[in-house]
């Protein structure tokens, strides 16, 4: 990776860090009985349409996006790690 690309990929890691932990701070993902709250957007022959769904999280489930959420973080981190010592070898 040339150094833009590096300056790039660091600045949307921590974005989506920043994302995560901002979450993370919330409350207790691991306690029972939340909900998930989606919205999106579709373009279609009518033209944009937002949308939002809630999902009332089964028990048990909430612990999977516990654990999903938990090791993509731990993967940007070790992603952030590695793009900082390519940047630091060709210094």
């Amino acid at each position: 990776m040339n150094k833009s690309e590096v300056e790039r990929r660091t600045k949307e890691i921590v974005k989506e860090l920043s994302i995560i932990d901002s979450f993370l701070e919330e409350g207790d993902i691991c306690q029972p009985k939340w909900w998930l709250n989606m919205e999106y957007s579709l373009y279609g022959i009518v033209g944009f349409i937002k949308k939002s769904r809630t999902l009332k999280v089964p028990n048990g489930l909430h612990k999977r996006f516990d654990e999903t959420i938990t090791n993509y973080r731990t993967e940007l981190i070790q992603e952030l790690v590695e793009l900082n010592k390519e940047a630091t070898h060709d210094i």
